[in-house]
This record gives C-alpha cells, structure tokens and sequence, in this order.
C-alpha cells in the first residue's frame, strides 16, 4: 500500500517539473512565455481530463451485496445530519493558499457510514436554488467511461459571466462539480454544480479529486466522499466547500483528508451575497503579472467604472509596499493579506508602484543553474514521496519555491541562485502547502520537522553520490 500511495502523491514526473522549473517563472520574458505555453497545456490536459463524459447514473446497489449496501433513506440520513456544521466562524480569513486543514484533517465520519458499496446522493437544492450537501461512496464502477458533454445550460445560483485578464482562462467563474465528474460520472446535474471560482477549481478542489481517482484507479477500493458548500446567511454563491475523504477497505491508509477550499480569486474581491465583483485592493498585482495593460474586468453585469479611478488612484499614491518574497505578489500595507504573511517572508519597500513593478523584474531575471533546479525538483518530489505526507508540494507550489529562492537571493545582492538560497526559503515555502498523515499526528511531528529531514536526508544521499564517484574514479 506505501507503495500505492507513493506513485499517487507523484503528480508529474520529475523531468516534467525540471522543464515546468527551467520555463517557467525563472528567466526572461522569453521564458515567461514559454511558461504560458506550458501551463496552459498543464490546463488542455486537466480540462481533458474533467471533460469526459457519460450519461448520469443511479445509486448503485447490486443484489449480490444487498446485506452491504446502504439503502437511500440511510444515505440521506448520514448526509445530511453532521455531528457538527461547519461555519465561517471557524475558518481562517482567507490568505494566499487556496484551502485549510480543519478537525486534525480528520473526517467527520461514523463507522456505520462506510461501505464497500458504490452509492451516491445530492441533495434537493434549496427555496434560493443552492445546492446542499453531495456524498458518495466512489468506487470503479461510478467514474465515467466516455467524454462529458457540454454543462452550459446550468446556471448555478449567483451565477455571473464575467473576466479579468490576469485570471487564468480569464473567466471567473466556473461550473463548479461538487463531486468531480471524473470520480462519479454526473455532468449537468443541477444538484452537483455550484458558482466557483476557477481559482477554487483548478488550485483548490482539483488536487484532491486527482488524489481519489488515482487511488481507487490503482487499488479497486472505494472512498467514502462528501462535499458540503459553505453558505452565510442567504448569500447566494458559497465562501467555500468542505471537502472530507476517507478510503474505505484499508481504513484511511490510502486517503485521508478533511480541508476547507475558498472560494476565492486573488485580485478579485467577490459579494457572496449575489456573485457580483470587481477589482480587489492588491489587483494591480495579478493584472501586472499577467503582462496585461487593461487591469479592469470585462465584466457582463452593471459596474461602477470609478471603482477602476479609485484604484488606480490609489496605486500612484501609496509610497509603501509589503512584498511576499513567497508569492512575489506586494500589497499596500493596509491590505488584510499582510496580516496573513509570515514574518519571514514580509520585505518593506518604499517607492512608487513602477519602481516595485522593476523590482519584481528584476527578480525574476536571477540566474537559476540547471543545477539547483534539479536540487528544486527533488525536494518537491521527496515531499510526494514521503510516508507522512498526504499532499505533498505540487507543480505550482514548486514553482513558487523557484521564486522565492530567486527573491532570497537577490535580497543577499546576488544575481544568481545558490543551493543554500533554496535550504533558507524551502520550509517557510513547503510546510503550510502540505496535509500531513495521520501517523504524522501519532508520531508528533511537524511538517517543519518532516521538511528537515527531507533536508537532511538529500544531503547525505547527494554525499554519497559525490562519494561513490570519486571512488569509482579511483578505480
């Protein structure tokens, strides 16, 4: 089963990331275009991946395993009635990661909700047109088998065309599947669709249905699944979804996780109440980074275009900026997203908004060695790799680690990066982006403490390489 778990937690192979890490985000504008390319064929091969279809199916229960499987009234019962509801009360304010780890990543599950029987269940939607509550006991016999159909004709409630440039695909919003549709087969199904965030979808949501599917694909097993959308008050679009798992055959062994996802977009500041938006205080950064010289919304609904005046306004008057050297994303100082920050990765810069616009070229034109890209690459794999860790460091979160060993090293007056850059950022990077196992928590270790021994332990095997080479030159 470890080694199950471990070609799960591999997402791409490990010269994929070396290409991913040399093009994107480590150079020129060349390259920064060469990372469009790549990330956007990242995206074709997700969307393909999301697009399959097949006709929507039933609960399943075969009378072979009639003593197993649980009958609709007993789904609906565990479905709806949580030993605990989940508000907004208990969640962080949202900051720069697209989810939080809530309840120990343990799942809110009773012993008599699992089953070795394929079911599932969406709830009815409510008098305001959301929807509830969506379970499923995933198992081979729900993913699809053919190419999903188009899902257009379902306007979720709060539902809104709209752009911006810096939003990847440039839409907003999406139809979000509360149960992917890559784990049950259900395509427009207006009880598993809410308005999301693409932002939500692809960084938040999406890692974990991938974690499933690649689970129950390798073992045959099943995972008891439930997604639970997060509501305040009568707000038409939900602040975000509960997402819990657990695998069913080997007791959590294989999946095991409990997280909330925001529904969210940087730079995008959203009403929950209608789905209605516009520019968020820190947009100038996405747009900047975006390469875009437009940085308002084309946006299908009633704006206020002073908005657009005030921002702008705003930008050339601030003379104090709080730049994340993690994200290399700078906020004006009353921005609630600096009170998120680490300490460690706040830099103070005063200047005008061009000047800290060259300063993030600037940046992002230090030299990384193929070298310690290579170095990159195989931290981010060991965290994949390791026993303790669920969710190890992912494409985008290896990217970020470029940055910000880039953004360490020009802070020392380099214009290239040392391996040493890399050991300084790598925990302040890695440590808040990955779920740890649930022997973790027995063994009372810490995800700082698990990234220091990946640490430790690629030094001594690279050690031992330099050792072993020398030693066959001898011979």
């Amino acid at each position: 089963m470890k080694d199950n778990r471990k070609k799960r937690k591999r997402f791409l192979p490990i010269w994929f990331l070396l290409i991913a890490l040399l093009i994107g985000g480590c150079g020129s504008e060349t390259e920064s275009r060469q990372t469009d390319a790549i990330t956007q064929q990242t995206l074709t091969e997700t969307a393909d991946t999301l697009e399959e279809t097949q006709e929507q199916r039933a609960v399943v229960a075969s009378d072979e395993t009639e003593s197993a499987a649980k009958t609709q009234d007993e789904i609906t019962d565990y479905a709806t009635e949580k030993s605990s509801v989940l508000t907004m009360d208990e969640i962080p304010a949202f900051a720069d990661a697209p989810y939080v780890v809530i309840d120990d990543n343990e799942p809110d599950f009773q012993e008599s909700d699992y089953s070795e029987t394929s079911y599932e269940y969406y709830s009815d939607l409510d008098e305001l047109g959301r929807c509830g509550v969506a379970v499923s006991n995933i198992g081979k016999d729900l993913m699809p088998t053919k190419k999903r159909g188009s899902i257009g004709k379902v306007k979720p409630s709060g539902w809104h065309t709209v752009k911006y440039d810096f939003v990847d695909g440039k839409y907003l919003y999406n139809r979000c599947h509360l149960i992917g549709y890559q784990l049950t087969a259900e395509n427009a199904n207006e009880k598993n669709l809410i308005t999301g965030t693409r932002y939500m979808n692809v960084d938040g949501m999406l890692p974990f249905e991938n974690m499933v599917a690649d689970y129950i694909k390798e073992t045959g097993n099943h995972v008891l699944y439930r997604v639970t959308p997060i509501y305040t008050g009568d707000n038409l679009v939900a602040d975000g979804v509960e997402m819990e798992a657990r695998s069913v055959e080997d007791d959590g062994d294989g999946i095991c996780y409990h997280v909330f996802v925001y529904n969210e977009q940087p730079g995008v500041a959203i009403d929950h109440a209608t789905g209605e938006s516009h520019l968020a205080e820190d947009a100038e950064v996405y747009a900047s980074q975006a390469g875009s010289g437009d940085e308002r919304a084309e946006e299908i609904q009633t704006e206020a275009p002073a908005e657009q005046t005030q921002v702008q306004e705003q930008a050339a008057a601030a003379s104090e900026y709080i730049l994340n050297t993690n994200t290399m994303k700078f906020h004006r100082p009353s921005c609630s997203s600096v009170n998120q920050m680490s300490d460690s990765n706040k830099w103070v810069y005063d200047g005008t908004r061009e000047e800290v616009l060259n300063l993030q070229k600037k940046v992002q034109e230090v030299y990384v060695a193929d070298v310690v890209l290579d170095y990159i690459a195989k931290l981010a794999e060991a965290t994949r790799d390791h026993e303790l860790i669920t969710l190890g460091l992912s494409p985008r979160g290896t990217l970020a680690l470029c940055r910000m060993t880039k953004a360490a090293a020009y802070m020392k007056e380099r214009d290239y990066v040392v391996p040493q850059d890399v050991k300084d950022v790598f925990k302040d990077v890695a440590a808040h982006r990955m779920i740890l196992d649930s022997k973790a928590r027995y063994q009372e270790k810490t995800a700082r403490e698990i990234l220091d021994e990946i640490l430790d332990s690629l030094i001594a095997a690279d050690q031992a390489a330099k050792l072993s080479s020398l030693n066959e030159e001898d011979a």
